[in-house]
């Protein structure tokens, strides 16, 4: 298994930043970070989908997070 050390993250964010605040265009990103291995038995998932589906995210990409939650091995 691939281990990633702290910095590792801080570089990855960094990246998106950059990515995101270069992106042109009218459509516009949204950043979530959720600490799953903290949060995992306390976020009610439904709540959670629901919350995605009322911001507009569509329902391929609901289904896509539904099945990375349900997978042990996400």
């Amino acid at each position: 298994m691939l281990q990633r050390h702290g910095i590792d993250n801080v570089v990855i964010v960094q990246e998106i930043f950059h990515t995101m605040r270069n992106k042109k265009g009218k459509n516009g990103f949204v950043g979530v970070k959720v600490d799953l291995e903290k949060a995992y038995d306390r976020i009610q998932w439904q709540l959670a989908i629901d919350t995605l589906k009322t911001m507009g995210f569509n329902d391929h990409f609901c289904n896509l997070i539904t099945s990375c939650l349900s997978n042990i091995t996400m």
